[in-house]
């Protein structure tokens, strides 16, 4: 099991929160899991999220998705976000 980290900007937080947390049934059908949401301590408008994944391509192919471009717009993501595949060091 790995773990995805998207960062990114968004408009109005609060409005992006709503739109992320209608999808989770969009997230579980790419395998992706257990979300983690976070906020900038100095800037609000910043967000990082924590994801859970089984499976490389299938999360990866997840994070190229139109679908998934098209939401993160819906939600107000401010540009392409920073994403980052990870697995647990041993």
């Amino acid at each position: 099991m790995g773990v995805v980290m998207f960062h990114s900007k968004v408009k109005d937080f609060s409005s992006w929160k709503k739109t992320f947390d209608a999808n989770e049934t969009f997230r579980k059908g790419a395998g992706i899991s257990n979300a983690r949401v976070f906020r900038s301590a100095e800037n609000g408008a910043e967000v990082v999220v924590l994801m859970d994944f089984h499976d490389l391509a299938k999360a990866k192919q997840f994070s190229k998705s139109t679908e998934l471009k098209a939401k993160m717009t819906e939600a107000g993501v401010m540009g392409a976000p920073e994403i980052i595949f990870l697995d647990a060091a041993s």
